[in-house]
C-alpha cells in the first residue's frame, strides 16, 4: 500500500479527480478549499466510495463539516504507534479493485456525466452480450461466441481490467470448445465483481 501526502486541499482535489485511491485522510482544517467543501466535493462530485478519515488536533476549535456519517473523526493526538495502527486498518478495509476509472477520466477531462454514462453502458451492454454468448454456446454457435467476445473486449479495456480482455482474445482467436464454458463463466464473474465494486458510482 502506497501513501501520498499533498500540501493543500486544491492539490488534493486535483489529484483525486485524475487518480484512484483506496482511502483518504484529511488533517482538519485545510485550505484554501475548506474542510467542509472538500468533504462535500469528494462525496457529491467525485462519488468516491472509499473510507474517509478526518483528523483534528486536540483543542482545535475550527468548525467541523456538517456531513456527519460521511467521514470517521479522529479527535485525539495520534502517536506514531496509533498512526501505524490506523494505516493497518486502512489497508484491511481497502480492497484492490478489478477496474480503474483513470482512462475514462483522461479521455473525458474528468467529465462526470460522461463517466457515469460510460459506466451505465458497460453495466447494461456487457450483461446483455454475456447472456447472448451463453445462449450461442448452448446452441453450438461457437463462431458467434467468438464474435461477441471480440465485441465486449473494449468495454473491459476502458475500465483497465487486464484479465477479461485476455479471455476475450482467447475466445476470439484461439477458441477451444471444451474451454468455452469456463471462459464465459470467468467473464461473467469479472463483470459481476466490477459492477459490485462500481456501486458507489452508479
Amino acid at each position: 500500500m502506497q501513501y501520498l501526502q499533498l500540501s493543500n486541499s486544491v492539490e488534493a482535489i486535483q489529484f483525486l479527480q485524475m487518480n484512484e485511491v483506496s482511502a483518504i485522510l484529511i488533517e482538519h482544517p485545510v485550505a484554501p478549499v475548506s474542510t467542509e467543501d472538500t468533504v462535500s466535493f469528494i462525496h457529491q462530485e467525485l462519488s468516491l466510495g472509499v473510507p474517509l478519515y478526518l483528523y483534528r488536533f486536540t483543542g482545535d476549535e475550527d468548525r467541523l463539516p456538517e456531513q456527519q456519517g460521511s467521514f470517521t473523526l479522529l479527535d485525539d493526538d495520534l502517536q506514531n504507534t496509533d498512526f501505524q495502527e490506523l494505516l493497518k486498518q486502512l489497508q484491511q478495509t481497502s480492497q484492490p479493485k478489478d477496474y480503474s476509472l483513470n482512462y475514462l477520466k483522461k479521455v473525458s477531462d474528468n467529465n462526470q456525466e460522461f463517466i457515469l454514462q460510460s459506466l451505465q453502458i458497460f453495466v447494461d451492454s456487457v450483461k446483455k452480450n454475456l447472456d447472448e454468448a451463453e445462449k450461442a454456446f448452448e446452441s453450438g454457435d461457437f463462431e458467434k461466441v467468438g464474435g461477441i467476445a471480440h465485441a465486449i473486449k473494449p468495454s473491459y479495456e476502458m475500465l483497465e481490467n487486464q484479465e477479461a480482455p485476455a479471455i476475450c482474445d482467447a475466445l476470439t482467436y484461439h477458441r477451444q470448445q471444451e474451454n468455452i464454458p469456463f471462459q464465459l463463466s470467468e467473464l461473467r464473474r469479472i463483470y459481476e465483481t466490477i459492477t459490485s465494486q462500481l456501486g458507489s458510482h452508479l
